[in-house]
């Protein structure tokens, strides 16, 4: 199983001088908490776009367990998730977590993904606050290739420059595995839409959002818009900036990242952008993850709050 992290950020807004991700909380990192979750739900295969102290994350990571692979985003000071993604657009082509590496929460928030994406006709969807899913089983169907199989990385573009030489492979010695791939893979179209099974689990707090939160609507079942500009009274809750998509929707997402980059020149936009394309033809679900410890640190009082009511709650 794999999972995209994106950690290129710079978190300029809490005044850090190192990543986000390695905020200590409690003598563990954020991101070193992701992996520990993420792993709960059988993920051995870490895609991490990195950016702002790129070489920092990289050492942070090292020794964990599991096989990583660095994506480069040269441009993170004026780029977003959007564009982090798209750099990594060749490895959606399987089942895959994704997270904001800024985002704190245990191993039930993934666990509760899978366990929908296999059973969501166990679950009862609401179009109104109130409730989303939660299910019992095992995750979308498995890549034919294995969880640990990765594709060849292609010949790397950076700024319109081909990059000369060989790659080496992730974790090959004296590797970082650092690595810039825009521009690398060419256009995909979408594929078909799935019927009647969830093609995306999305993980959300259910309840009245703000201006700044990632809001979703819903209607039956379905979330039907993403994005921070949305009226939140139209809205069922915030999307944390975690969830797990299905091979299924794997050649449609990579098509959605590379409309938004390429045509529409949006690298100053959210991830999110690419994921609203989708609502219309992919079963996209909201998951109810209420009850749960989770919180994105953006601002210094979201960093108390996780240190204050969110750190006690945690499972390890």
């Amino acid at each position: 199983m794999r999972a995209i992290i994106l950690a290129a950020g710079a978190g300029r807004r809490l005044g850090l001088s190192m990543p986000k991700s390695m905020i200590d909380l409690a003598g563990r990192s954020i991101l070193h908490r992701q992996l520990d979750a993420f792993r709960s739900a059988g993920v051995d295969d870490f895609i991490v776009v990195v950016g702002h102290a790129c070489e920092q994350v990289v050492e942070h990571l090292a020794g964990q367990p599991g096989r990583f692979t660095f994506v480069l985003n040269e441009r993170y000071a004026e780029t977003n998730t959007v564009y982090s993604l798209y750099l990594a657009r060749q490895y959606i082509d399987r089942d895959f977590f994704y997270a904001n590496a800024d985002v704190v929460f245990d191993a039930r928030l993934p666990r509760r993904l899978v366990d929908f994406a296999a059973c969501p006709d166990r679950a009862t969807q609401q179009s109104e606050p109130g409730a989303a899913a939660t299910g019992q089983g095992a995750p979308f169907s498995r890549d034919p290739k294995g969880s640990d199989h990765l594709r060849s990385e292609p010949q790397a573009q950076a700024r319109g420059q081909v990059a000369q030489g060989p790659q080496s492979e992730p974790g090959a010695p004296g590797d970082t595995g650092l690595r810039s791939t825009e521009g690398a893979m060419q256009t995909r179209g979408p594929g078909p839409a799935l019927a009647g099974e969830p093609a995306a689990a999305l993980a959300v707090q259910v309840g009245r959002c703000g201006e700044e939160e990632v809001k979703v609507i819903v209607r039956d079942g379905r979330i039907t818009r993403i994005s921070k500009k949305l009226d939140p009274a139209e809205c069922l809750g915030e999307f944390v900036g975690v969830a797990l998509f299905g091979a299924g929707l794997a050649g449609a997402f990579r098509a959605a990242l590379e409309t938004c980059v390429e045509k529409e020149n949006a690298v100053t936009d959210y991830f999110e952008r690419a994921v609203d394309r989708l609502c219309d033809d992919w079963p996209l679900t909201p998951v109810d993850i209420s009850d749960l410890p989770c919180i994105e640190i953006d601002f210094p009082e979201d960093l108390t709050r996780a240190r204050q009511d969110i750190l006690h709650r945690l499972q390890t």
